[in-house]
């Protein structure tokens, strides 16, 4: 019996030796691995202050400092670069808007323009403009805080908004085309209903018209 209370005593006594050993070593593992990762980080040279073009692209190649991998170009602001693949992560992640169509090209004589950036990938498009004004009078829609039984049973197109003709107005150049905004063919081209009951953006820019400058 004393000698196996003698053997456990012993074996305890050199667990509590090594235990402190064992601390030391991971402790100056961390240290060594620490100690190199900061002489990594202090050989990448900083981007020129004097080229933001090039800051993007190095944030794009450098990899993260806080990920084992590189930032897709998903993660950075949107840009319409059109060597895009249509069915790339990009495209569908904000960059597949890549094709301009120039709807109301910016001519002279104070008028606005007005222009959609369509994605292949995701079948729609993102649509800008300047001298655009709507007319509420030509827009129905539910005015809203009704009672609720007033509202059961109402199917979801009742809710949304119809649009007259000219509910949307662009005011094109003094010596510029008038009429519908949108050639025949363009809507099913770049805002396809892609099985949408109803299209409130395609039935805005269908009621859309090109009218003079307000001076």
């Amino acid at each position: 019996m004393m000698a196996g209370r003698n053997h456990h005593q012993s074996h305890g006594q050199r667990l509590r030796r090594l235990v402190p050993c064992i601390l030391v070593v991971v402790f100056a593992v961390h240290a060594v691995s620490f100690a190199l990762y900061l002489l990594l980080q202090s050989n990448h040279p900083p981007p020129n202050p004097g080229n933001p073009e090039a800051q993007t692209h190095e944030r794009v190649r450098e990899p993260s400092s806080r990920k084992p991998w590189p930032r897709l170009p998903s993660f950075l602001p949107w840009t319409a670069d059109p060597s895009l693949p249509p069915r790339s992560c990009e495209a569908y992640f904000g960059n597949g808007f890549s094709h301009l169509v120039e709807v109301l090209p910016e001519g002279r004589g104070g008028g606005g323009w007005f222009r959609c950036h369509h994605s292949e990938t995701l079948g729609s498009s993102i649509c800008e403009g300047t001298r655009v004004r709507l007319d509420p009078a030509l827009i129905t829609m539910s005015r809203g805080g009704e009672p609720i039984h007033q509202v059961m049973g109402r199917k979801e197109e009742e809710e949304l908004p119809r649009y007259e003709s000219g509910a949307l107005v662009v005011e094109g150049a003094a010596a510029g085309r008038r009429g519908p905004l949108v050639e025949p063919g363009f809507l099913d081209a770049h805002v396809p209903t892609n099985g949408i009951g109803t299209h409130t953006m395609r039935a805005l820019l269908d009621s859309a018209r090109v009218v003079p400058p307000v001076d």
